[in-house]
């Protein structure tokens, strides 16, 4: 369990007010950018080695779970080598399919490419689906048509959560959920125009920006009982094949206190081992 405090800024600048959200928003987007200091030399020492392989242990769950027949599908980006390794490690009946070309950042991106536009470092990569090939074939399709209800079931996602990233995402237009998030929650012990405080979260996005998450999806608050099922089935898996280590590290850094802070379009999160500045709302 951990306690989040939330906090946004005052914005003076060109702003407008999401009403369902209480949220007073810039009315542009700063350039996506990411950036990541740990606190110490120590708590890089001791974590850089422990995200990377929870990172590695993400990308290898995200296909596992739909081989063990836990969702349709997964949405997964590679380069066209690793798309090809993969093909080849997959059972029968289960492929992996290529259908969006997006430059390759050097960063976490806050926004989802929908095709490819000119890479800032030179190389691309492929957005691809994993599943049956009737499923990858829906998939696409549901893509293509922008249908975030189908996308989300083949994916395995909550319709709770399906539904809130449909308002917050596409029609709010919010790039960053977490406000939103702590505004659904039944867990807050305090609230104010700027100031939410969130207890006994078990649904954390927060260290997605380090590659670390219990879910694939954006949940609809931090205590979304659905998604506290989805992580639950996840676990089993990953211990199933092997990934114990990596979930107790993965379990460790999502139950840490975490400050997320917004002002002028400017995300802070402050966490034990590191701090990381982003995009927001």
């Amino acid at each position: 369990m951990v306690n989040q405090f939330l906090k946004q800024g005052e914005n003076t600048t060109t702003a407008f007010y999401s009403k369902p959200y209480k949220m007073k928003r810039l009315g542009f987007l700063l350039p996506d950018h990411t950036k990541r200091a740990f606190v110490s030399e120590k708590a890089q020492e001791i974590w850089a080695p422990r995200l990377e392989r929870i990172s590695k242990y993400w990308s290898s769950i995200e296909m596992i779970t739909v081989i063990e027949g836990m969702r349709p599908c997964a949405f997964v980006t590679f380069s066209a080598p690793q798309i090809n390794q993969i093909a080849q490690q997959l059972p029968q009946g289960i492929i992996i399919k290529p259908f969006n070309k997006v430059p390759q950042g050097d960063n976490f991106s806050n926004l989802i490419p929908t095709g490819a536009t000119t890479s800032n470092t030179g190389s691309y990569v492929y957005n691809a689906v994993i599943g049956s090939e009737k499923n990858c074939d829906w998939f696409i399709e549901a893509w293509q048509q922008r249908d975030d209800n189908t996308i989300g079931m083949l994916l395995g996602f909550p319709k709770c959560c399906i539904s809130f990233f449909h308002q917050v995402w596409k029609q709010e237009n919010f790039i960053d959920t977490a406000w939103p998030m702590a505004i659904n929650s039944p867990t807050k012990t305090f609230e104010e125009e700027y100031e939410i405080h969130v207890k006994d979260v078990e649904s954390n996005p927060l260290f997605r920006w380090m590659g670390v998450r219990d879910v694939f999806h954006l949940p609809c608050n931090f205590h979304c009982k659905a998604s506290i099922e989805i992580a639950d089935n996840i676990k089993k898996i990953g211990h199933k094949h092997g990934y114990s280590e990596e979930i107790s590290w993965q379990e460790e850094a999502l139950s840490w206190p975490m400050e997320w802070s917004a002002l002028h379009g400017i995300l802070q999160l402050k966490t034990p081992i590191m701090r990381v500045s982003t995009i927001t709302d």
